[in-house]
């Protein structure tokens, strides 16, 4: 986030915290694509998280 956006939302009494690069608090993501026409079933999963993409 650019520096003038954490400035202005601090200006508005907003709390800015930086965090580590890949911190275990900002949520976990999966996410599968089907695409029936070309047969295709693709997953990935957060690697901040013990959490696996299996397709079958």
């Amino acid at each position: 986030m650019p520096q003038a956006t954490r400035d202005a939302l601090a200006a508005k009494g907003h709390e800015i915290r930086d965090w580590p690069e890949r911190p275990w608090l900002a949520g976990s993501v999966e996410v599968v694509l089907s695409d029936p026409a070309k047969g295709l079933l693709a997953a990935g999963a957060d690697p901040r998280r013990p959490a696996y993409a299996i397709t079958g």
